[in-house]
């Protein structure tokens, strides 16, 4: 290793108490030079590491769930209002499917094909023909609801909270394999002919399915003026549907779709490096004890701020602890590799790091 190298091209023999004799060039010469050029490739090597782990071993690339607040209601302005056309404003669903960015899976099916019920819910692949859905149990096509019940979407039509009924919708990509696609669906209630009225009483939801790596996920939120319908949340083979609410209720589920479980009310979070665990999280104790030993505090680093005094006038034993504490830097990065990497270095057993000198 190159440190070895350097003593064998500073160091004589000959190295007593008041080692001047170490050297064989007058301070500011030739060995300062050299502790320049290691102190350059000793930072180098930093560098090169702290690339190669972030790279090898990033922060989690999942989303999140987080219990710390709610989601507002959203201003459609960011959405597209969707102008396919319903089969009918009663028990109806839309003409033309959502066409998605990425195909999300339920219970099975990956489609990017996306259809709404005008009674308050969802389908991946194909509509429902299902009028109703008490709780999010019913397939196929499996459903995803957000206020389900015998409710009303007829797009123009003001409700009695002065919002306008339409459909409206919006597709994200995060970067690293996450996607999302949220609904604004502005409803009212079903009401007959002789009682209309009740089609302008709100049922209108807020919903976003969420895809990464490893999860789906889903959010689901009321307007403060809605109705409360019917059960939310994602098809699973048991029920894991909640009543609805102003505060965002949150699922996770698998990539096919299935094995949901509801978090708790929160909401999906992208992950916040560098607070989000990494895909490896035990090889941070080796990542962060490396790091510390190249600090501008570390023992290592003094050696070499000060390197004139230190190649001039050093002990044996103090040189001997310098020694020491690189050769644990480079243990402990090879131990950070065999983490990683799994390369197949021999485990050291001597990671003590020495007393500064």
């Amino acid at each position: 290793m190159y440190f070895f190298d350097l003593e064998d091209f500073c160091i004589s023999t000959d190295i007593g108490s008041n080692s001047t004799s170490m050297f064989t060039s007058q301070l500011g010469t030739r060995c300062t030079d050299m502790a320049y050029t290691f102190n350059q490739v000793r930072g180098a090597q930093l560098s090169a590491v702290n690339q190669w782990y972030n790279l090898s071993n990033p922060y989690s690339v999942t989303f999140e769930y987080d219990s710390g607040g709610s989601l507002s209601w959203p201003d459609t302005a960011g959405f597209t209002l969707y102008t396919g056309g319903f089969t009918s404003v009663d028990d109806g669903y839309t003409t033309t499917p959502i066409t998605l960015t990425t195909p999300y899976s339920m219970n099975g099916v990956l489609s990017t094909n996306l259809y709404v019920s005008t009674n308050g819910f969802f389908t991946l692949g194909g509509p429902s023909t299902s009028p109703t859905v008490n709780a999010p149990s019913v397939g196929p096509p499996a459903t995803i609801c957000g206020n389900p019940g015998d409710n009303w979407l007829e797009p123009g039509l003001v409700n009695n909270d002065t919002t306008t009924q339409n459909l409206y919708y919006r597709t994200n990509y995060y970067g690293s394999g996450k996607h999302s696609v949220s609904l604004v669906v502005i409803g009212g209630t079903y009401g007959n002919d002789s009682n209309q009225a009740l089609r302008r009483i709100p049922t209108s939801w807020y919903a976003t399915l969420y895809k990464d790596v490893k999860y789906q996920w889903l959010e689901v939120t009321l307007k403060s003026t809605s109705t409360v319908r019917g059960t939310a949340g994602p098809y699973n083979t048991s029920n894991v549907s909640v009543a609805p609410s102003t505060s965002t209720r949150v699922w996770r589920g698998d990539l096919n779709g299935q094995n949901w479980s509801y978090q708790g009310t929160g909401y999906v979070a992208s992950p916040n490096p560098p607070t989000s665990p990494r895909i490896c999280p035990e090889c941070d104790t080796y990542y962060n004890q490396y790091t510390a030993t190249t600090s501008s505090s570390s023992a290592i680093s003094n050696f070499w701020l000060d390197a004139n005094n230190n190649f001039a006038n050093t002990t044996q034993s103090n040189f001997t602890t310098y020694i020491q504490n690189v050769y644990h830097q480079q243990c402990l990065l090879k131990q950070l590799i065999k983490c990683v990497d799994g390369d197949t270095f021999t485990t050291f057993n001597n990671l003590t790091y020495f007393a500064p000198y």
